[in-house]
């Protein structure tokens, strides 16, 4: 297989969406298309851009467009039905909205978060604990039963939070007009 078809391959594997994947190598759509399917061989640069996008992708890419936390089909019976891994994600997609923000909030690497969400592990005593320390249901992790107030309760922890950033704003706000009148 040559450098072409592995990173053709890649992209089909890991099914990364091309507009991602070009804005990551700063070229626009239409050029990657063109170097993926026009050309015969991509230079070594363009190569190795390509693969280390694609060996990132998993923990880089937004996985919503939207407003996450109002989004009640997260909690539907369909979707509680599937392994810890697919709970982990699920929880991701839910509070966190990259993989790479939950393994930041969890103080573990992108890698081993990985290694979670795709099933190559269970996760032990100290990632329940990490995941329940940052609002993860155990219950609905563990058994995929989950309390109906966690929906209400994960709206409410957002507001909060929009809350509490607005309440910095204002302190900043005050303690730089209290500054210039001293």
């Amino acid at each position: 297989m040559n450098r072409l078809d592995e990173i053709k391959s890649q992209i089909r594997i890991n099914k990364i969406e091309l507009e991602w994947l070009a804005e990551q190598v700063s070229l626009n759509t239409r050029q990657l298309n063109y170097f993926l399917n026009e050309v015969t061989e991509i230079d070594d640069h363009l190569y190795d851009k390509l693969k280390e996008a694609i060996e990132e992708a998993p923990f880089e890419m937004s996985l919503f467009d939207t407003d996450i936390t109002k989004d009640p089909s997260l909690f539907e019976s369909s979707k509680l039905n599937i392994s810890i891994g697919e709970r982990i994600k699920t929880f991701a997609k839910k509070r966190y909205g990259k993989m790479t923000r939950l393994a930041n909030a969890m103080e573990i690497t992108p890698q081993q978060l990985h290694q979670y969400t795709s099933g190559n592990r269970e996760p032990g005593s100290k990632i329940l604990i990490k995941l329940l320390n940052l609002g993860c249901d155990l219950n609905w992790l563990l058994g995929g039963v989950e309390k109906p107030e966690s929906y209400k309760l994960a709206i409410l922890e957002n507001e909060i939070k929009q809350l509490k950033d607005k309440l910095a704003g204002i302190v900043k706000i005050a303690s730089e007009t209290n500054h210039k009148k001293n």
